[in-house]
């Protein structure tokens, strides 16, 4: 068993972390630029989400789809957490 990724796996690694840096770039300067955003930033983590998703379907974009997905699926379940937990 070889641990070492090869280099179609370290492509889409690199992929998704692009994505998933954009993901929260994205969810960063909505939250702080658009002040209807402010108090409803689960809103952005939908549309970060969803926008994910979307990229997911377009042909070699799959990995930044997935890393734009995972932020905004990761922020929502903070989120909700953090509601449950009572912060």
């Amino acid at each position: 068993m070889k641990f070492l990724p090869n280099s179609a796996e370290l492509k889409a690694l690199g992929m998704a972390a692009a994505g998933g840096l954009a993901g929260q770039t994205i969810t960063t300067l909505l939250n702080d630029k658009v002040e209807f955003l402010s108090d409803k930033q689960y809103i952005t983590d939908i549309v970060v989400l969803l926008g994910g998703v979307a990229v997911m379907k377009v042909k070699n974009m799959r990995s930044v789809g997935t890393g734009l997905a995972l932020v905004g699926m990761t922020n929502l379940l903070e989120r909700g957490l953090d509601k449950v937990m009572g912060k």
